[in-house]
């Protein structure tokens, strides 16, 4: 797990070994999505606004989407199989 550091203009860099494990270039779009005290970096797929039309009305936001994750969860992301998960979860994107 890397340490980053949040600039004076709020930006962060993604560390070459990162990049590299999750095939990230430069000028991919990528989302931040916020959970808890977290934050997970996904690419952003190519057809992200028409994906999100198609499910217009077929699924609900559970009330607790944004509650904080289990202990067992953030203990994933802070273990040495982090990179391992998030390589593994890459792969299935």
């Amino acid at each position: 797990m890397r340490e980053v550091k949040l600039s004076t203009k709020n930006q962060i860099v993604i560390g070459r070994e990162v990049r590299k494990a999750l095939g990230f270039k430069s000028g991919d779009r990528l989302l931040l999505v916020p959970r808890g005290n977290m934050v997970i970096l996904v690419r952003k797929p190519k057809q992200y606004a028409r994906k999100l039309g198609l499910l217009d009305g077929k699924f609900q936001i559970p009330d607790d989407f944004n509650a904080p994750l289990p202990d067992s969860v953030i203990r994933a992301f802070e273990g040495p199989e982090a990179v391992r998960l998030l390589v593994d979860t890459h792969l299935l994107l």
